[in-house]
């Protein structure tokens, strides 16, 4: 009981800091600017943040581990699977 109201707290404590963060990107004047190959990029702050978010999380998913393998990429070792029956 006690571990579950923890759970909600945390949550709710997460959950109002990332709004003040994003409230506080929105709020804040000016840009965020990207030079680069003779190219330069205007983003307003909150867009810097969310492409840096969705760059890091395509970059997790497109380094994910696949199901199928036998081998477990954190500890180098092979897994043991289930003899086929049949």
């Amino acid at each position: 009981m006690l571990w579950s109201l923890l759970k909600i707290v945390v949550f709710v404590a997460v959950a109002a800091g990332l709004a003040y963060g994003a409230a506080y990107l929105l709020e804040m004047p000016g840009n965020v600017t990207l030079a680069f190959g003779g190219r330069e990029i205007v983003l307003p702050h909150i867009g810097f943040v969310l492409t840096i978010v969705t760059l890091l999380i395509a970059f997790r998913v497109s380094r994910a581990p696949d199901q199928s393998s036998v081998f477990d990429c954190r500890s180098n070792s092979v897994r043991s699977t289930p003899p086929l029956s049949g």
